[in-house]
């Protein structure tokens, strides 16, 4: 689509005598009583930085469980596989079970102080179920007593 043509004797020509009449300065500039534009946060766009933020700082640490956990259970079914046993690779598997127990405990009181609209957040199940992987993991790696 064209836009319309104007006839010479409607344009202005801004010259130094007549540019006070154009108003540039409304085209340019918004008027001070106009509030800035934003956009509004939807509940779930919301919700869904709440529940990231609440579990951003646990869930850096579940990955370095994660690989210790795995690396402390190898261990483990190597030193079963082999008939020997090694206090200090049991040590360390109860040592990071009661760490990531208590930090699983702390986890959960966090959530009981948090609303549950973000409690019950998909992340926050995320994070719950790493826990339990990595608990599992550690005590599926003790020996049997």
């Amino acid at each position: 689509m064209q836009s319309p043509v104007v006839p010479p004797s409607r344009l202005t020509l801004l010259s130094a005598g007549n540019r006070a009449k154009a108003p540039l300065a409304s085209v340019t500039t918004p008027p001070d009583d106009l509030p800035p534009l934003k956009r509004k946060v939807s509940d779930s766009a919301r919700r869904a930085r709440e529940a990231r933020l609440l579990v951003e700082a646990i869930n850096e640490k579940i990955g370095h469980w994660q690989a210790e956990s795995i690396r402390l259970s190898t261990s483990a079914k190597r030193m079963r596989e082999s008939g020997r046993l090694d206090a200090n690779i049991t040590e360390s598997i109860g040592a990071l079970l009661h760490y990531v127990e208590e930090q699983s405990k702390v986890f959960d009181q966090l959530l009981t102080e948090t609303p549950a609209d973000i409690a019950a957040h998909s992340r926050v199940g995320d994070t719950q179920n790493a826990l339990a992987m990595v608990q599992q993991r550690l005590k599926d790696a003790l020996p049997k007593s």
